[in-house]
């Protein structure tokens, strides 16, 4: 029995090996990978991640939009600060921030403010599929000089009699301010105090003494 197995194996291994996997004729059949279908382009907003502009200029700048054909893209803006306009035809946004844009009342030491704006695209091909970009708009301060209003003549002083002088500030950004001045070159007894009617007047009062008073031996005199 194991003798008869064996030789029909052999048998059965000689007749797989009698034809050539190979022929030199048939048929070759070739499949052309598919081609995939075309992708719309998507929904796209070219814009600034932010932009920079100081109180009292004047800022100019635009984004781009595209959707796909055969529709026409709509862009919308929110957030704008007040003053600001946004042009949905030419899709540029100007503003000129006037000198109080980067303030706080409630905090002078704030020197800018951020305002995020928000890019709505659209087509008028279909209302629903929309995308949002925001840029975000910052305005810094620019601090005008103040005015320190003193006397800018001489003046006489008598002896014994009381002195009054009022030093006023004027400041565009802080009107009311409260503010603070130093004054250097006064004689000791001099006082400058806040006027008390007034956030940006200053009193500066002195009674000159006769030792304040030192008499200048040389004059010009004139005939009577």
């Amino acid at each position: 029995m194991k003798n008869r197995i064996w030789h029909l194996s052999a048998f059965w291994l000689v007749a797989a090996c009698t034809q050539s996997p190979y022929p030199e004729k048939g048929t070759t059949v070739q499949f052309e990978p598919a081609t995939p279908p075309a992708v719309a382009p998507a929904f796209v907003i070219d814009y600034p991640e932010s932009v920079e502009v100081l109180e009292g200029q004047t800022l100019d700048f635009g984004i781009t939009a595209s959707v796909p054909s055969p529709g026409q893209p709509v862009v919308t803006a929110k957030g704008l600060p007040p003053g600001a306009t946004f042009d949905s035809q030419t899709l540029r946004v100007k503003w000129s921030p006037d000198y109080q844009a980067a303030n706080d009342d409630r905090d002078p030491s704030v020197i800018l403010k951020t305002w995020p704006i928000v890019f709505n695209l659209a087509t008028t091909a279909d209302s629903k599929p929309t995308i949002n970009r925001t840029t975000l708009l910052i305005v810094r301060d620019v601090t005008r000089p103040m005015k320190l209003n003193v006397p800018a003549t001489p003046f006489l002083l008598e002896e014994g009699k009381p002195y009054e002088q009022t030093i006023s500030v004027e400041s565009e950004d802080y009107p009311d301010g409260p503010f603070d001045i130093q004054v250097k070159g006064l004689p000791t007894s001099a006082m400058v105090a806040r006027d008390l009617t007034s956030k940006s007047k200053f009193k500066i009062t002195y009674i000159p003494s006769f030792r304040d008073v030192s008499i200048n031996e040389t004059t010009n005199g004139v005939n009577p």
